[in-house]
């Protein structure tokens, strides 16, 4: 009988992961679209999801940063033609709060280049990132991020 506890308990779990509020819903299309806009080198679109006043701290910085960095990154991974930035994200977890104005969620990402020509990979990196949503009259901004580098499996 003990031995079924854990197991209905990671069955729950598995079932409340999969069902988001509306808020949640709208925050994780809005983080696919952040990475779509990414991927096209949409700068102006990309930079469209933040708060004025957000701040982050991107994994590669020493210390944290205010909007005017927001997509530094963006083109340098459009830099060579030779190769095409991928991505692949695997939510962890997304949790609302308050009247469902503010949504945290956390994902893995795995980012990668294959080669223009042939499409094999070429390199690989797994980072954990962090957003915080704020709705912002009709929309959702991003208000805060983190994100570090992971260990891959």
């Amino acid at each position: 009988m003990w031995r079924l506890v854990p197991l209905v308990l990671m069955l729950g779990a598995s079932s409340a992961h999969a069902q988001m509020t509306e808020s949640e819903q709208a925050v994780w299309r809005l983080e696919e679209s952040y990475y779509r806009m990414a991927e096209a080198n949409d700068l102006e679109g990309f930079r469209s999801l933040f708060h004025p006043d957000a701040v982050g701290w991107p994994a590669p910085d020493a210390v944290p940063h205010g909007s005017e960095r927001v997509g530094w990154w963006i083109p340098l991974v459009h830099q060579n033609p030779a190769e095409l930035w991928r991505y692949e994200l695997d939510r962890q977890a997304i949790q609302e709060f308050g009247d469902g104005d503010v949504v945290v969620v956390h994902y893995l990402l795995r980012d990668y280049f294959v080669s223009a020509g042939t499409g094999g990979e070429i390199r690989s990196d797994l980072f954990r990132v962090s957003h915080t949503w704020m709705r912002d009259g009709d929309t959702w901004r991003i208000v805060s991020g983190m994100g570090a580098r992971a260990a891959q499996p």
